[in-house]
């Protein structure tokens, strides 16, 4: 978490669930950023509340899982409407909103008055969007891989880092983000004659919120989880597939994937009401392996104990992520996840202290419960501490990867058993996440749980046509006759062989 200028100590997040795993409260240090949350069956908010905000009691009201109406103290209350498909026509004030065939924004009004206009490509990628309205004219934005152009010219590259800026004398100014375990940008800076400027910086509530004491100038404008922010839609990120709006934490559109079942309950829920934990990294589909979690893609681990950040000097003062036990680490997870996630962390202590070849750790503090966080890259593993450490070692990166596997396969899994399915057939997902849980499992091949032997995908029965033995079928451990449920906890990998000996008993 960021704080503007010099602050001497530490302020943290403590976070409360409810049974589902859903965020229900989020209290901070002065609680500047304290928030509380109810739900209704279907997972939809019915009433949230912040602290530190004018916003601070929002009431919601719903026909079906549609959202009709929010109304609260010191807030204009809103109204919405929907078309065919599912689609907000609204804001939820003035500003009225038409879709294209992909049910992604095409153009926005008030009134009659035209206020932006969007393009994209067949599949759905944004290429342009043009603001048009009187005293907000924001120009025309174009996006083309990477670089970004406004009005005819380059305003940015996006790099790793950050983004690449043009200075108006033919070169360009490297602009740094410092983000946070999801991604979302707390702080850009550039280096000045070899100090940290800030240019900006930005703090949110747990649903995406910019707090309204930081900064608000929209000089970088991909923001929370790392997507753009919408000034003709204020508040509003567009993550690709569908927008999204932190204001009242809730998709303005139904999930594109909701018949494959990577949402439950409400199609219109954001990352299954814990925005803490996971993201949505298109819109189509929640993710508990963010941009800061356990990853091989250049991301971090959390080690045990007090998590340990590098700082610019005189820029700020962070306390990143409240991560500070074994619990911390095993409460981004499932309860089945939570284990592999921990035990990727202890592997890597292990390793590292006790060493392996020449790879050493140095410890903070008195040993293992004291570790810092270790950063992943491909193939190099980087030790943070007051003096930087870098060592490569493939057997870590294998360990660490596998447990990451094996830990985002049980989270799904997990989720998609969390509503019973008693004598039910297995669904699409439910099938294949027992496959992706069989194959994290058994580095990548899907082992059948009956002889042991790989199986084969399973091809379509044709008249004529013989299956092989090996082809794999996904079988209720407890049969469905006797009322199994048709979901990943009770699903195993059977070859056709094994499924139909089983059968047959």
């Amino acid at each position: 978490m960021l704080y503007s200028g010099s602050y001497s100590g530490s302020k943290s997040f403590t976070y409360g669930y409810d049974k589902l795993n859903r965020l229900i409260t989020a209290t901070s240090t002065g609680n500047t950023l304290d928030e509380g949350l109810t739900y209704d069956v279907m997972g939809n908010i019915t009433n949230l509340t912040r602290g530190g905000q004018s916003y601070n009691s929002l009431t919601y009201g719903y026909t079906g899982n549609q959202l009709t109406g929010v109304s609260g103290t010191s807030f204009t209350t809103r109204s919405y409407a929907y078309d065919g498909n599912g689609n907000a026509t609204s804001d939820g004030g003035s500003k009225s909103i038409d879709y294209n065939l992909l049910n992604l924004p095409r153009k926005v009004r008030n009134g009659s008055t035209e206020l932006a206009n969007y393009t994209y490509d067949a599949t759905g990628r944004k290429l342009s969007n043009t603001s048009t309205a009187s005293g907000m004219n924001d120009g025309t934005w174009e996006y083309i891989d990477g670089i970004v152009y406004h009005n005819g010219s380059v305003a940015f590259i996006s790099t790793e880092e950050g983004r690449a800026v043009p200075n108006g004398g033919g070169n360009y100014v490297y602009q740094y983000n410092l983000k946070d375990h999801l991604g979302n940008v707390r702080s850009t800076f550039y280096s000045n004659s070899g100090t940290a400027t800030v240019l900006q910086e930005d703090e949110y509530y747990s649903f995406g919120l910019r707090h309204g004491l930081y900064d608000a100038s929209n000089n970088n404008r991909y923001l929370y989880n790392g997507k753009e922010i919408q000034t003709d839609l204020a508040n509003q990120y567009d993550y690709g597939a569908r927008f999204y709006d932190p204001v009242i934490g809730r998709w303005t559109s139904v999930d594109p994937l909701v018949e494959a079942g990577q949402e439950f309950g409400t199609p219109y829920g954001y990352v299954f009401d814990d925005p803490v934990k996971n993201t949505d990294p298109d819109g189509r589909a929640p993710d508990d392996d963010p941009p800061g979690a356990l990853s091989m893609t250049g991301n971090f681990v959390k080690g045990l104990g007090q998590s340990a950040w590098g700082t610019v000097t005189g820029v700020y003062q962070a306390v990143r992520h409240p991560i500070n036990t074994l619990r911390g680490i095993a409460d981004l997870g499932t309860p089945m996840g939570a284990a592999n996630m921990a035990t990727a962390s202890a592997m890597t202590v292990d390793k590292f202290q006790n060493g392996n070849g020449d790879v050493k750790a140095n410890m903070i503090g008195n040993g293992v419960g004291d570790v810092a966080q270790l950063f992943i890259g491909a193939g190099e593993v980087k030790f943070t501490a007051n003096v930087l450490k870098s060592v490569k070692d493939a057997e870590i990166i294998v360990d660490i990867n596998k447990a990451s596997k094996i830990s985002k396969a049980e989270a799904r899994a997990a989720k998609l058993s969390e509503v019973a399915r008693d004598g039910k057939d297995f669904t699409k997902a439910g099938k294949e996440a027992v496959i992706d849980l069989n194959a994290a499992h058994n580095d990548g091949k899907v082992i059948c749980m009956g002889c042991k032997v790989e199986t084969l995908p399973a091809t379509q029965s044709k008249k004529g046509v013989t299956h092989s033995p090996l082809e794999r079928r996904v079988d209720h451990k407890i049969p469905k006759s006797k009322g199994g449920s048709g979901t990943p906890d009770n699903g195993q990998v059977l070859c056709d062989a094994c499924n139909l000996k089983k059968s047959n008993n």
